[in-house]
């Protein structure tokens, strides 16, 4: 698929709204739905030179509330006040509310805190995309009213759930493994297009050049004019000015107050840029308004590079990480306070020291951030790992990799716990670089932590390897199934063999893999058959025996 059409194909796909700015009588329109609803309110306005009014409203003896602002498409639900929790659950809750995130797009469960009480209040939130005319409007907005319910009884019942494992304190390291092993799966490709997401806070600027930065892991390019296609087409020409350029800057418009909100919904940027030493070319770069949750607003970047050929500088890997020249995944946009983190934080690292001081056993987000001895470095562990679990993988490099920099230089004067940290430290990092499909960096990094044994680092690293179609991919495979297959006999624990079952299971569903890039078919099948009896391979092995039989459909006949 050349430049052009794929230029012509998201045209097609933003042609109703590209052309024009969002524009929307919100109150307007709002209080039509509440009126067709029979929904009583109330309005107070939040800030009467934007526009913002926050409605109150009872619905099924739910308390909600809606945030609008005039001109603005999308309004922010409120369900609040759901759950109450006591200060001590405070992980708990957090892990609970990560959970529930990951896997509830449309609906986000927060937590406020009460100190002077000392309670944790948790609501749930979603947003509403209005428009000026639409018969199925008010139906789908009483629709949304009622999925916020049954949205606040799945976390309940995920909440209930680690709290009847461990209502004192969270077992995070039996948690982090579950979730990291689910994340694993997510990067163990079958032979289909991947898609991946990440997300930027309000103070780091979405820039060109931070874009590229981090797409060409590092190599040499240059930058050349920029078009910027809206309602209007405008052209930049100063390098400075295209590097500096921030993507969100097209969609989205700040307030008076530094609040964002979306001003148009698609708009294309071509740019002209060259890689390694070559003639410029033109990189397009289509952005797309997804979603507003509070305080973030989503946006698809699609980044289309134009086609190579394997080369010594386009190498065979370096084509696999983009296969047919295309990237889309979300970036975000967040306004949020920042003394909010900080408090947290401040919060976090008071509970450590004063469980250090007493001898208290230390959870596992703890003893991550215990072998730091300065707050500041703490504080990028803290919220690293955090962005991390709620798969903000490119907030997360920011501040891991901050870390990673301040506690290089002190590696040989750690203990062994605080050398065992610093390997996480690395698999974290590699972790968000091959999520970004940045394998060369992830290599460098999962290669420290794959020394250490570890089943996550070690997943982590042959994903890594197969994904980038490394050639030692199956090298290293086959020799960690052999091992394993020693291990396996000579470990007598049941809990153990399970582990070590299912993960020779992974290492043969990646050998698989590797076997279909290599066109030997016939063993990959074979395997892949094998491997039906399986319930936690089979459905992939389904998806590649197709692959399969779709591949020996289209060679000629012989």
């Amino acid at each position: 698929m050349n430049l052009k059409t794929i230029f012509e194909w998201l045209n097609r796909k933003g042609r109703r709204t590209q052309s024009t700015e969002v524009s929307i009588d919100t109150h307007v329109v709002l209080r039509q739905i509440f009126s067709s609803s029979h929904i009583d309110w109330t309005m107070q306005t939040v800030n009467e030179d934007s526009g913002e009014k926050d409605y109150h409203f009872t619905y099924q003896h739910g308390d909600f509330h809606l945030l609008a602002r005039e001109g603005r498409s999308f309004v922010r639900i409120h369900f609040l006040f759901f759950l109450e929790a006591p200060m001590g659950h405070l992980d708990n809750v957090r892990y609970a509310c990560n959970e529930f995130n990951q896997h509830y797009g449309e609906f986000k469960a927060v937590y406020s805190l009460d100190e002077k009480q000392h309670h944790i209040h948790l609501h749930i939130m979603s947003s509403f995309r209005l428009t000026s005319s639409s018969p199925q409007q008010d139906e789908e907005f009483v629709l949304t009213l009622s999925q916020c319910f049954e949205a606040a009884r799945v976390f309940r019942q995920i909440y209930d759930s680690i709290q009847e494992h461990d209502i004192q304190n969270l077992e995070e390291n039996n948690a982090m493994t579950k979730r990291e092993m689910f994340l694993a799966r997510q990067t163990e490709w079958t032979h289909q297009q991947m898609k991946f997401r990440w997300s930027a806070n309000e103070t780091e600027h979405q820039t060109i050049g931070r874009l590229l930065e981090t797409l060409f892991e590092g190599k040499s390019y240059k930058i050349g004019r920029l078009r910027i296609i809206t309602e209007k087409q405008k052209i930049l020409t100063d390098v400075s000015e295209v590097a500096n350029f921030d993507l969100t800057d097209v969609l989205i418009r700040k307030a008076e107050d530094e609040t964002a909100l979306f001003v148009r919904e698609t708009a294309t940027l071509i740019l002209e840029a060259s890689f390694a030493s070559e003639t410029m070319q033109e990189y397009l770069i289509h952005l797309h308004a997804e979603d507003e949750a509070e305080g973030v607003l989503y946006m698809r970047l699609t980044f289309v590079e134009p086609q190579h050929p394997v080369s010594p500088t386009h190498s065979q890997s370096i084509k696999a990480n983009t296969k047919d020249g295309v990237r889309s995944f979300l970036i975000a946009c967040d306004s949020g306070d920042i003394h909010h983190r900080e408090a947290e934080f401040e919060y976090q690292w008071r509970e450590l020291q004063d469980a250090i001081d007493n001898g208290r056993k230390l959870s596992e987000e703890q003893l991550f951030l215990s072998f730091c001895k300065w707050p500041n470095v703490g504080y990028s562990l803290y919220w690293g790992r955090r962005f991390f679990e709620s798969l903000r993988f490119y907030d997360a490099l920011a501040y891991l990799e901050n870390a990673y920099k301040a506690l290089n230089g002190h590696f040989h004067y750690l203990d062994k716990k605080g050398r065992d940290r610093f390997y996480e430290l690395c698999y974290y990092i590699g972790r968000c670089y091959e999520e970004l499909h940045c394998y060369q960096r992830a290599y460098f990094f999962l290669d420290a932590a794959f020394s250490q044994n570890n089943l996550r680092y070690t997943s982590a690293y042959v994903n890594c390897l197969v994904n980038s179609e490394d050639f030692r991919a199956l090298h290293v495979i086959e020799g960690l199934m052999r091992n394993l297959q020693i291990s396996l006999e000579q470990d007598d624990e049941e809990e153990n063999q399970d582990r070590l079952r299912s993960f020779i299971k992974f290492l043969e569903r990646r050998k698989g893999y590797v076997l279909i890039g290599q066109h030997r078919l016939d063993e990959a099948e074979q395997l892949f058959q094998e491997l039906l009896d399986d319930p936690g391979s089979e459905e992939y092995a389904l998806t590649e025996l197709a692959y399969i039989q779709k591949l020996r459909d289209e060679q000629p006949p012989s």
